[in-house]
């Protein structure tokens, strides 16, 4: 019954045929009817085995290795938010709730992969918040027993149904041609005979799926690699206004999140190397020197994720001002940070300030005077805006104020090199939304199980990779120091 189901695991890639989805049918349809589910011997005791997923709990009610019945339910969104142990809790009660003429006057065991509850009923004190789940076993004989996940599947599988949703999308527009697309790719002898193959002969390629005649390459669209699309392509995520004329590797990233054809990378690196507004307005990473601010414009980068907000302000500001545009635009969105490192201006310097932020509880931390290094990050992303503002409103010096939020954008969705991900990700833990679909075919649906379970991944990796980026820095800053001890009433020179 299941061949047609097992024949898809002996390759990295599979087509999804009409055979296999007849067999998956009566799999589904065998599970939940006779001969499957046996009767309940109610001289014999009852075990259930049930799990709790992210968004769902799945629960198995058996006698010895024969199943009585399967249950799964959606967690409501407040319930998703739970920790692990709660999660588990609740699975608990609505098992034993939704079996209560089964094991209601008899004793029974529950199976678990959460050590923990193994000790529920042996706590002498009981949180307020679970009192009222736990008053609900009152009249049921149970034992909890821990059983490792990879020993319930069943119970694992019913609680993390995923959601079957395709997605043809575009994070960023341009004007792409779906026809004209597949008539290229129809075109193409290499791409047109993986089609021929994967069609007619039913055979699966590497990394290659066909879904309702699109071809895909690990899951983003296929292109030809002599398409008359690609100089439009490449223009819209380099050189158009979401694009910002970011560097090769920002870029490569963009188009390779959602398009492929063969030899992409030499195609992209070359038209960022020849772009004639980079090459007349960015400048050379060359030795460290202070980089100039643009008046009115402040830069707030996380340490963490990146993610910066760019704030405007009109000459004179002071600190009163500043504090005002903070807490609207930054605090408002994600509260109260727990340090701040600043320059020495006056403003962070003056009582106000300081006295604002010590009611606050933060730390505030000035970089050392002469060693802008010491705020390098900052100093990075001021580079990063004002190369944006030269590209594109060079022309019109006057009107850079009315798309400093398009830069705030640009920075926050353009890959970064430090965390291998863009800003974006890294705090809201998903890419950002479509701002135009190449087909309208299925509406784009997502759970905030998803996006959680994917945030914490991000800062994970995130971590990794900030260590590995500043013991990076670290090396490269060693290389020319050398260890020198100073001793009080010691002169030193000061450099200016």
């Amino acid at each position: 019954m299941a061949a047609p189901l097992t024949q898809l695991l002996k390759t990295s890639a599979y087509r999804w045929s009409e055979e296999a989805e007849t067999a998956f049918e009566r799999l589904e349809m065998a599970m939940m009817t006779l001969p499957v589910l046996a009767m309940p011997d109610f001289n014999l005791p009852f075990e259930i085995e049930l799990n709790a997923s992210g968004f769902g709990v799945g629960a198995m009610l058996t006698q010895g290795r024969s199943p009585i019945a399967y249950f799964s339910k959606t967690l409501c969104m407040w319930d998703r938010t739970r920790p692990v142990y709660e999660r588990e809790l609740i699975a608990v009660v609505i098992a034993v709730q939704r079996w209560r003429p089964y094991l209601l006057g008899r004793k029974f065991t529950v199976k678990t992969n959460q050590r923990s509850l193994k000790f529920l009923l042996e706590q002498w004190v009981i949180q307020p918040q679970y009192q009222e789940w736990i008053a609900k076993f009152l009249g049921y004989s149970f034992d909890v027993v821990y059983q490792p996940g990879l020993e319930n599947k069943a119970a694992d599988a019913l609680s993390r149904i995923p959601p079957n949703v395709h997605l043809n999308q575009l994070t960023t527009p341009a004007l792409l041609d779906l026809a004209i697309i597949r008539e290229e790719v129809n075109r193409d002898p290499r791409l047109h005979k993986i089609i021929r193959v994967m069609e007619e002969q039913k055979l699966e390629i590497p990394h290659y799926t066909l879904h309702q005649g699109v071809l895909k390459f690990k899951g983003k669209l296929v292109t030809s690699s002599s398409s008359s699309l690609l100089p439009t392509i490449m223009h819209t995520y380099h050189a158009s206004v979401f694009g910002r004329h970011s560097g090769f590797l920002r870029t490569y990233k963009r188009v390779t999140s959602e398009l492929y054809w063969k030899g992409m990378m030499k195609d992209i690196k070359k038209y960022c190397d020849e772009c004639v507004i980079c090459q007349r307005n960015k400048s050379s990473a060359l030795s460290p020197t202070r980089v100039t601010k643009i008046k009115g414009l402040g830069c707030d980068p996380h340490w963490l994720s990146k993610y910066a907000h760019f704030l405007l302000f009109k000459h004179l500001y002071t600190a009163k001002v500043i504090a005002e545009v903070f807490i609207k635009e930054v605090v408002e969105l994600h509260g109260y940070p727990k340090s701040i490192v600043s320059d020495r201006d006056n403003v962070f310097l003056g009582h106000f300030w300081k006295e604002m932020f010590r009611l606050a509880g933060i730390k505030l931390n000035q970089s050392l005077l002469y060693h802008p290094q010491s705020d390098g990050q900052t100093k990075v992303v001021n580079k990063s805006v004002e190369a944006y503002l030269r590209c594109f409103y060079g022309e019109k010096p006057n009107e850079w104020s009315q798309w400093i939020h398009w830069a705030e954008y640009w920075y926050n969705t353009t890959y970064n090199s430090s965390i291998w991900i863009t800003p974006f990700q890294a705090v809201y833990g998903r890419l950002p939304p479509p701002l135009i679909q190449y087909r309208d075919m299925e509406t784009p649906n997502s759970t905030l199980d998803q996006q959680l379970k994917k945030r914490d991944v991000v800062l994970g990796a995130l971590k990794k990779h900030l260590r590995l980026a500043r013991e990076r820095m670290k090396e490269q800053a060693n290389l020319k120091r050398r260890e020198v001890e100073f001793h009080e009433g010691d002169f030193v020179f000061l450099k200016i």
